[in-house]
């Protein structure tokens, strides 16, 4: 799974998260009246919501690779209460928080894409806060995780700065 490989990668072993339970995403989805897609449950179960050290940004940064850097996957408690602080700060009410770059710019699920029911995929977006756009950065959530862990990053992982 890439989010159990991303946080081998990218995480402190002395920090590692413990697996997100099911009553914590289902408390969530009721108090955001969504689905998660089974792709992003099963993986946060799986692996629980990752921090990443700040090698990551740097070596983003040092390989000028184009891409934002996922310095927190939010804990389902953490996604409601970011969701409704980041709608608060005028972010669009159709999406839902599920991390964060360094530079306090948003990952998202778009409520659009979250049925009644649970879908087994959904796109992620990005919400910056200067200039307040959405762009698409990913068509499911492994794959988003993924680009974490491209040929860009062989070598490197939490330590190396």
């Amino acid at each position: 799974m890439e989010l159990v490989n991303f946080v081998d990668r990218w995480c402190h072993p002395a920090s590692r998260p413990e697996p997100v339970l099911l009553t914590s995403l289902q408390t969530a989805e009721t108090r955001l009246n969504i689905k998660f897609p089974s792709d992003y449950s099963e993986q946060v179960r799986a692996a629980g919501a990752a921090s990443a050290t700040l090698a990551l940004l740097h070596n983003i940064l040092a390989r000028e690779i184009d891409m934002p850097d996922l310095a927190e996957l939010f804990a389902p408690e953490i996604v409601v209460k970011a969701t409704e602080e980041s709608v608060d700060g005028g972010m669009p009410e159709h999406l839902i928080a599920i991390g964060i770059d360094g530079g306090g710019n948003i990952f998202c699920f778009d409520t659009t894409d979250l049925r009644k029911e649970t879908v087994p995929t959904a796109p992620i977006h990005y919400w910056r806060l200067g200039d307040e756009e959405t762009s698409h950065l990913a068509a499911t959530f492994p794959q988003w995780i993924a680009r974490y862990l491209d040929d860009w990053a062989e070598g490197v992982g939490y330590n190396d700065f």
